[in-house]
Formats: structure tokens, sequence, C-alpha cells
């Protein structure tokens, strides 16, 4: 695992008090990176089944990437009632994923570049694929 402390120190100056969670997972392992108190006392009953889940789909990013045929997938964002997540990969089963409040006030697209840039270092501590 790479370091993170530049991206957490990023994640806490674009995002304030809209920042949810930020977890790193590469297999089964899965590190919580920084989380708000209330978001991480209240959604600790969640973690094995969102672990579950980074690790199911991280399995399923090449094949996703076969079917549509447009090269690799970066990044993803999913908008749910309570949170907006985006993940980023690195290797299949590999990545980071970021979680804000829904309503944060940001250009999404440009966010999501940004955390991509300042994760690319990270990145390359884990080749692709």
């Amino acid at each position: 695992m790479g370091n993170f402390d530049g991206f957490i120190s990023f994640l806490e100056t674009e995002l304030g008090d809209q920042l949810r969670i930020a977890r790193y997972h590469h297999d089964e392992t899965h590190h919580l990176l920084i989380a708000r108190r209330d978001v991480r006392d209240s959604r600790a009953e969640y973690v094995p089944k969102i672990s579950s889940y980074l690790t199911e789909s991280g399995e399923q990013t090449i094949s996703v990437e076969d079917t549509f045929g447009l090269g690799a997938v970066h990044w993803s964002v999913a908008r749910f009632d309570d949170a907006l997540i985006l993940r980023f990969y690195f290797q299949e089963n590999t990545g980071v994923t970021v979680s804000m409040e829904p309503d944060a006030d940001l250009d999404l697209l440009a966010f999501a570049e940004r955390c991509a840039d300042e994760l690319e270092p990270i990145e390359t501590l884990s080749p692709r694929f």
C-alpha cells in the first residue's frame, strides 16, 4: 500500500465536512484512509458487506472493459440517497473509494480528474492488470 497522506490532505481541503469516508482496497484487504466519526460509527455494520462488494466488483472490471471495448475503466461514480461514491481503479481488485455527501458543492468531473491526478503516483506502485 502506498503513502496516502497527500491524497487524504487533498480530500480534506477539497471536501471538508462533505467528505464521508475514503478507503483503499486490494483483493480482500481493506484499509480505512479517513472517515468522519459520525459516518464511521453509523456505518460500521455495513463494512463487511461493502468490503465483499468491492472485492467482487473489482473482479468484474476486466469483463466490463472487454464488453464495452472502450479501453480501461479508470473511475466510476454512484449516486445514492445518502452518499455520492467515486471509485478509482488501480488494477483488478485494487483501488480507492471516496464517499461524500450527495449534495457536495463541486464540479464532479473536475474533482474526479483531480483525485485521479493525486492518486497517480500511488497507482504506479500497483501496475494495472
